[in-house]
């Protein structure tokens, strides 16, 4: 499929948004994400940022960063949207990233890690059952080792925020009244 003037050769620009809009969906969240740790000072209040585990996830995203940077020119050539989701995917993951270390709170680290984990869902998805959209419907991508660094490091992102807060809940709740956290019979935390 080739682009003319906005619209794609045999589809127009309806066959180009069901190809394209699960991907500028993820695109508006990482948007999301970083719009409102700027507008709203990320709230929830300031986390340690000494933390290694806020440095490995934003050093994971970075990596992530840099491998759809990578792509960009591959898929500049398929589509000018695909090539324009990457790149901007790539300014919001450095985005996070950058914030993440500098200014990190419960609000910022959660939304970063929701936005990395629905970019490794997409890529599942389009690895195992297809392409969920488009002229392309139920067309399975092929797995590339790029693709694969990529996706563990979104998850590794996922992993050290789930991490990070569940570690500053337990805290909190410890602090409540200076009584000691301890697991409930049912998995759930109590303080006694």
């Amino acid at each position: 499929m080739t682009f003319v003037a906005g619209h794609a050769e045999g589809g127009g620009t309806s066959a180009s948004w069901s190809v394209h809009g699960p991907h500028l969906l993820l695109l508006g969240a990482w948007v999301l994400v970083v719009a409102v740790a700027l507008v709203r000072g990320a709230g929830g209040g300031p986390l340690p940022r000494r933390d290694v585990r806020l440095w490995v996830a934003a050093g994971a995203s970075v990596v992530s960063a840099a491998v759809h940077l990578a792509v960009v020119p591959e898929h500049l050539e398929e589509s000018w949207l695909y090539g324009a989701f990457f790149l901007v995917l790539t300014l919001l993951q450095v985005a996070w990233a950058a914030l993440a270390v500098r200014r990190p709170t419960p609000r910022l680290l959660l939304a970063g890690a929701v936005a990395s984990g629905l970019v490794a869902l997409l890529w599942a998805a389009t690895r195992t059952v297809g392409i969920p959209l488009g002229p392309s419907a139920g067309e399975v991508e092929a797995v590339g080792l790029a693709d694969v660094v990529a996706t563990l490091t979104e998850v590794l992102v996922v992993a050290c925020v789930a991490w990070v807060l569940a570690s500053v809940r337990s805290a909190r709740l410890s602090m409540a009244g200076g009584a000691p956290v301890v697991p409930g019979r049912s998995g759930h935390v109590t303080v006694d």
